[in-house]
């Protein structure tokens, strides 16, 4: 199949070589016509498979915020651990806080009423 881009965009596809487009860059690639494609990175690729699919399904946005949301998770995380050794009195022993202890120091707390 023979695909013709003019301006980073698809204006023609064809099964055969067409000779009346001028001003276009010919690629020749191994899809089909009733393919969705779609010229992104200097290549044709179908539409589908492509970055833009991933931005126009929110996709992208999503994985972003997902990963932006397991850094703040560890920083928090890491923060709270710093607090139950210090609480428990681990650090002088140079012991870390396991998840046993850090549930028991919050059921402690949020019963007592010192979390807020």
């Amino acid at each position: 199949m023979f695909v013709y881009v003019k301006n980073w965009n698809i204006i023609y596809k064809s099964k055969d070589r067409v000779k009346f487009i001028k001003d276009s860059d010919e690629i020749q690639c191994d899809y089909n016509l009733n393919d969705n494609l779609i010229f992104e990175d200097g290549e044709v690729r179908i539409y589908e498979k492509s970055k833009q699919f991933e931005k126009d399904v929110h996709k992208y946005y999503l994985d972003e915020e997902i990963n932006n949301l397991k850094h703040k998770n560890k920083d928090l995380e890491t923060i709270a651990n710093k607090k139950v050794t210090k609480d428990l009195e681990l650090e002088e022993r140079w012991l870390e806080a396991n998840e046993y202890q850090r549930k028991i120091y919050l059921l402690k707390n949020l019963r007592n009423g010192n979390l807020s």
